[in-house]
């Protein structure tokens, strides 16, 4: 089953910090995972162990090593042999050029970074382990050694210009200026609009919420974060930061991002412009340190790939694994450069050692949901499987499942298999189990109805997380019940990002959206009343109310079908992540790979299948 699935917890992504230091990791990781000959540029050789050959056992069936290795060949064999080639060009590289990379040299890696984060080698070694499932030798031996390798072997290209970090320093903490934005799909749309704002600029927010075909920034009454310098687009910066406060732009045009149509049509409305943000002689030089190491971690990726181009040009490559009449004249091979082969055997184990934990947790996920199948004398047909991806492609708004198909797999007719059997089987074989169990009720309709479709409550909103903070902000707020000055305040107050950055705009609050309390708060006021403090969570936040939204169907009967199939669907979903939950907690779970054991739940009953 795969991880990607909603009723299955994503992966724990640990501490953000090191995970940047990961990147740079996780940009060259695609060349690193591969064997290497004992020779005297090469780091040591280090072989995973391939004694286990059982990997898992599930309430008593046994799931193989042979089919974990059949199932991360089929996902991400390509990819790890293209891996492993350019390890032994890099390899190949260095040897050519007499540049040798000792165990020394990746300690004194290894020390560096972890003193940048201030650990210990052993914990920075230890957190990048529990990330990534990389044993330390190898991330010693083949991740740091390929970036060390990359980095000599690229050293030219990889220098920074002085201008280069004053123009990174300018993006990060330059002037900025904040605008609001209406985007149109046609030019007398946006000439009729923009006569209008000029008319009454003060509208300018509800013509965006109004009339904007982009619903992100729509939402947001046309608020977009504050505009850094060299962050984006010459022309577009250019034209934002040239507005004064309260000015509203000429039309622009700009190239659909979606590809849709030839070209959109944009209006903006200053809001703000913040001054550059001083740094003190001692945030100076750790800055200036820190853009440098950004910018060349960079540029290190554009030049392994250009180094690993010209490479490829220079080996004589014959890639069998991709090209099904070469892998059958050549049984049990999957590359060959120049007079080396690479063996199947060997690809087959690095994809283990890369992607055995998430496929292992994918098998189990499956072995599991075919036993409840089982149980309850159920089974997934392959019309279900068809009528499943019509729904997904028409929920996504694709009404060619054809062209749904391409869109999933990015055109890739190898990945449609592993798209049906990872994503499309599991959400068919839930619903086989929880669909006896799921009604919708008329409540149910009467509460999505008014979620969906009713009247909304535009607001401004602060959000803290200290309790005394919140108390000195509403007074503030409460003695100055003014919409510009709340909009200062979430700026200086707010602690979540997007209430910030937007100077209090949030979407409309919905009735029956999951928030009770600060549903109920929220309809209470009218038009320019600050409400009081509401507490949701670990937070506190104040309101100010702008006003209502008008509902966009007064028709039940309309819309009835749709709603019902939608909160059919969502029900579904819900008894689906619980019917697995429990699946999982209540089963007797051996997973050798990890080096995990979970002894199941009592109630789980006898074990399905017999252990072999």
């Amino acid at each position: 089953m795969s991880t990607r699935q909603g009723f299955v917890r994503p992966l724990s992504h640990g501490f953000f910090a090191i995970a940047f230091a990961a990147a740079l990791l996780s940009a060259i990781s695609a060349v690193v995972w591969g064997q290497d000959k004992k020779t005297q540029a090469a780091p040591p050789a280090v072989t995973p162990p391939r004694t286990v050959q059982v990997l898992a056992i599930v309430n008593g069936q046994q799931i193989t090593r042979q089919q974990v290795a059949q199932q991360c060949l089929n996902r991400h064999g390509s990819e790890v042999l293209e891996s492993i080639i350019n390890r032994q060009l890099v390899i190949g590289e260095c040897q050519r050029q007499s540049i040798e990379i000792t165990m020394q040299d990746v300690d004194g890696e290894i020390e560096r970074r972890a003193k940048s984060f201030k650990l210990t080698p052993e914990r920075y070694i230890e957190i990048l382990r529990s990330e990534r499932h990389i044993p330390p030798e190898r991330l010693k031996s083949e991740v740091i050694w390929m970036e060390l390798a990359l980095r000599q072997l690229a050293a030219k290209q990889i220098q920074i210009d002085p201008a280069e970090i004053q123009t990174a320093m300018e993006s990060e903490y330059g002037p900025r200026v904040q605008v609001r934005i209406i985007v149109l799909d046609t030019r007398e749309k946006a000439e009729s609009i923009l006569a209008q704002a000029q008319a009454n600029p003060s509208e300018f927010e509800t013509l965006a919420k109004d009339h904007s075909i982009d619903p992100n920034t729509a939402a947001f009454r046309g608020i977009l974060p504050p505009i850094r310098r060299h962050s984006g687009d010459p022309t577009f910066e250019g034209i934002a930061f040239g507005l004064e406060t309260g000015q509203i732009s000429q039309i622009i045009e700009v190239p659909d991002p979606t590809g849709k149509v030839p070209q959109q049509f944009v209006i903006l409305k200053c809001e703000h412009h913040y001054p550059a943000t001083p740094l003190s002689p001692e945030q100076q030089p750790v800055v200036t340190e820190r853009l440098r190491e950004e910018l060349s971690e960079q540029k290190l990726g554009d030049a392994a790939a250009a180094l690993f181009e010209r490479l490829q040009q220079e080996v004589k490559i014959v890639n069998v694994y991709n090209d099904p009449q070469l892998r059958q004249e050549n049984p049990g091979v999957a590359a060959m450069m120049n007079d080396t082969r690479i063996n199947l055997n060997e690809l087959a184990e690095e994809c283990i050692a890369r992607f055995g934990h998430e496929i292992l947790e994918t098998e189990i996920n499956r072995q599991l949901i075919l036993q409840a199948l089982k149980k309850k004398s159920k089974s997934v047909s392959d019309q279900d499987l068809q009528n499943e991806i019509t729904r997904a492609a028409q929920s996504y708004g694709f009404p060619d499942v054809d062209k749904w198909m391409q869109y999933v797999t990015k055109n890739d007719k190898s990945q449609v298999d592993v798209y049906v059997q990872d994503e499309v089987w599991p959400s068919v074989a839930m619903k086989k189990l929880v669909e006896d169990t799921v009604q919708v009720a008329d409540d149910d309709m009467k509460k999505g109805y008014e979620a969906n479709f009713g009247e909304r409550v535009q607001c401004l909103a602060i959000v803290l997380t200290d309790y005394n903070a919140a108390k000195k902000v509403w007074k503030m707020a409460t003695d100055h019940p003014d919409k510009n000055y709340f909009g200062d305040l979430a700026y200086q107050y707010s602690v979540e990002p997007a209430s910030k950055t937007n100077r209090g705009e949030v979407p409309p609050i919905q009735k029956h959206g999951g928030r009770p309390t600060l549903e109920e708060e929220a309809f209470r006021l009218r038009q320019g009343e600050i409400s009081g403090l509401v507490n949701v969570g670990d937070y506190w936040i104040v309101m100010y109310c702008i006003g209502r939204t008008t509902p966009v169907v007064q028709d039940f009967d309309a819309v009835k079908d749709e709603l019902y199939n939608d909160l059919l669907e969502k029900k579904l979903r819900i008894a689906m992540d619980q019917m697995f939950s429990n699946l999982r907690e209540s089963a007797q779970i051996d997973n050798f790979l990890a080096g995990t054991s979970q002894p199941g739940r009592q109630a789980a009953g006898p074990a399905v299948g017999p252990a072999r």
